[in-house]
């Protein structure tokens, strides 16, 4: 369908335009945050604070986020590196839930439709182990919309209730490469000076850009991407069914229209893949006078774009 935004596109993309992309970008973020504090009211859940996730003053820790996605490569991971991890901060992105390792939060979001609602089932499940319960992690969770059903959404156990945050999420308006990275910026510039809500974070419709923008927002000195290998449409529990069958699970599919490319490097329903917009985030951080980001492996297709972290 033809839209408005189809139309008024030649303007909008302009170079000149920059900041009218930014303010309908920041109208966008208004919006957002008016529709997470109405879906957390809803859900009685909190909804994301500035002092969670801060970077760490204990002794012994990093200012590291390690942000763990479920590519095979994290199969790579040594005990050292593991080690390391642990000794800074870590968020496990959605099925990141079935590895051994807890981290400090999960990142969760509503599934797509009931054709996944198994699979909201099965993170629950795992989520409700006494280790995971013991460790007291934050629990992460992109908005859901008002009316979908608790079959499609990720449910905690009652001791972990109170460490749920509903977050939003705003992007670019842009839809030119040329114009992304300074695009980018301006909205890294306007988070991190408050015209941004501190609980909506910069998306293009994958969680890995969510969690660096929280990241870059909280001033950790660096950013190290696991498991983020965008080369393959496999996991690391496919890989490795070991994973599934210490979790009592005979099959656990989060994707599965799957094609040989991972889901974000699709562009039907985004419009940037993620190997484009990574980088542009990630170069707009230092930009910013943000983090470094890395990538965990060798193994990654981002590692053409960003380099490897020196384990």
């Amino acid at each position: 369908m033809f839209t408005l935004r189809d139309a008024l596109a030649p303007m909008l993309e302009a170079p000149g335009a920059s900041r009218l992309r930014r303010r309908l970008a920041l109208r966008r973020a208004e919006h957002d945050d008016r529709g997470t504090r109405l879906s957390a009211q809803h859900r009685n859940v909190a909804i994301l604070q500035s002092a969670d996730l801060a970077v760490p003053t204990e002794p012994g820790r990093s200012a590291e986020l390690f942000i763990l996605g479920s590519g095979p490569s994290v199969l790579e991971l040594s005990d050292t590196n593991k080690l390391r991890m642990r000794e800074g901060t870590t968020i496990g992105l959605n099925s990141w839930a079935l590895h051994d390792f807890i981290p400090d939060a999960y990142s969760f979001e509503e599934v797509e439709n009931d054709d996944y609602v198994s699979v909201a089932a099965g993170l629950s499940s795992v989520l409700a182990r006494q280790e995971v319960i013991a460790a007291n992690p934050l629990l992460l969770h992109l908005r859901s919309r008002l009316g979908t059903p608790s079959r499609r959404l990720v449910s905690v156990s009652p001791e972990l209730h109170l460490n749920t945050r509903y977050y939003g999420r705003v992007n670019v308006e842009t839809r030119k490469l040329r114009n992304l990275e300074a695009d980018l910026v301006a909205l890294l510039h306007a988070q991190r000076n408050g015209a941004i809500a501190p609980h909506v974070l910069i998306d293009s419709g994958f969680s890995v850009a969510r969690m660096m923008s929280l990241g870059i927002l909280r001033g950790f000195s660096s950013i190290i991407l696991i498991g983020v290998d965008l080369n393959s449409s496999r996991y690391f529990f496919e890989e490795d069914p070991a994973y599934l069958a210490r979790h009592n699970l005979e099959d656990f599919n989060p994707w599965i229209s799957r094609s040989t490319n991972h889901d974000t490097e699709e562009t039907l329903n985004r419009n940037f893949a993620a190997s484009e917009f990574i980088p542009a985030l990630a170069r707009a951080s230092l930009a910013e006078g943000g983090p470094r980001v890395y990538v965990g492996s060798h193994s990654s297709k981002l590692s053409s774009a960003i380099d490897v972290v020196p384990w």
